[in-house]
């Protein structure tokens, strides 16, 4: 998957289509830039460098980054670096006859180190997406929360088990709990992917789609175009 761009969640919030009710996500676009490339000959894979999410200055990024941002001609200050993969039966094809501004060509589309990507050139209204992020975390929780347990009956003399996962194993054969049985442990805060979601609206700063997507306010996702 090469067409991607990282946003930030915000606002989720019902609309009104063609005297359709929907709901739909505002995602805003940060500045993404093209800061480098992956290639199957040194690095075993194919994958676009980005950079995004503006900085307040310059002198608030740090050092190593500093350095690759100025080595791909990147002025604005950007916080934070990712990689898009790039799957090989796309075929795509590194040009060097610059090397100062080498490209990465991937079906129709041209790469160079320093582009930035804008939503309005990577996606358009309809177009149907998946989006990735991470969910909610949401601490130590007990099986009834976690895995939808039942729970165990409050009467018959239970005064303090009605929230209990109940028996976890057997008897001394095999004498162990079996590896992966539902218990209580940390919930959320996994990676989750959204798939099927429309883009309702598309705007250099804003994409509102339809449904909703994983993670809090103002946390980042990841759009890649189906």
């Amino acid at each position: 998957m090469h067409i991607a761009l990282l946003t930030q969640k915000g606002k989720q919030q019902q609309a009104f289509v063609n005297d359709e009710r929907i709901v739909v996500t505002h995602l805003h676009v940060e500045p993404t830039y093209v800061m480098g490339f992956r290639t199957q000959l040194v690095d075993g894979y194919w994958a676009l460098k980005i950079a995004y999410s503006a900085a307040r200055s310059m002198e608030r990024v740090g050092k190593p980054l500093r350095g690759l941002l100025k080595a791909a001609g990147i002025e604005t200050p950007l916080r934070y670096t990712t990689e898009f993969r790039i799957d090989s039966s796309l075929n795509p094809t590194l040009n060097i006859d610059n090397p100062d501004k080498p490209t990465l060509t991937v079906g129709d589309k041209t790469y160079h180190m320093g582009m930035h990507l804008k939503a309005t050139e990577l996606f358009a209204i309809g177009d149907m997406i998946r989006v990735s992020g991470t969910s909610k975390g949401k601490g130590f929780q007990g099986v009834m929360k976690r895995h939808g347990f039942a729970g165990g009956p409050a009467s018959h003399g239970q005064s303090d088990r009605e929230r209990s996962p109940g028996s976890i194993g057997q008897r001394t054969i095999p004498g162990r709990v079996y590896k992966g049985k539902k218990m209580a442990g940390r919930m959320g805060s996994d990676r989750i992917t959204i798939k099927g979601l429309r883009i309702e609206t598309v705007a250099d700063e804003l994409l509102t789609i339809r449904g909703l997507v994983p993670g809090g306010p103002h946390a980042i996702v990841e759009v890649y175009k189906n």
